[in-house]
């Protein structure tokens, strides 16, 4: 019962964590406003007259150029994020063994029985968490 503690409280401590390191390392303002635009202009899209093909074609061009735009500005903080989430699951998978890793609970289903669910489920849960009520985009 030890490692399941382990593994759940080193889950939502990464999770939290590298929320918060994306969300200081991302451009929160400008991807803000670019979501805004891209929802505006995909709207935009959704409402057209098929029949005006280059008007499709100018807001599809726009719509791809702003989400390319979007991806350049939260690739690197989202490549730390993610590297610090890899390392902390790298460093509890080396340095625990089999038995320590895996474990046995009869009120659990059985796909919960193992270490590597016990540590990513909560590590989601507490990004979510921490997405939501820290307003990171």
């Amino acid at each position: 019962m030890d490692s399941i503690v382990l593994f759940v409280g080193a889950g939502c401590v990464t999770g939290l964590l590298a929320m918060l390191l994306y969300g200081k390392l991302s451009p929160q303002a400008q991807v803000a406003a670019l979501s805004s635009e891209i929802k505006a202009t995909q709207s935009a899209l959704i409402q057209l007259d098929d029949s005006d093909l280059g008007a499709v074609w100018r807001l599809a061009s726009r719509a791809v150029g702003l989400s390319l735009r979007q991806i350049k500005l939260i690739l690197i903080p989202t490549l730390c994020a993610g590297l610090v989430v890899l390392g902390v699951a790298w460093l509890i998978d080396s340095t625990l063994d089999a038995t320590q890793s895996s474990f046995q609970a009869n009120w659990l289903p059985s796909w919960l029985n193992s270490g590597h669910v016990a540590f990513w489920v909560p590590l989601t849960v507490s990004a979510l968490i921490a997405k939501w009520r820290f307003k990171i985009k």
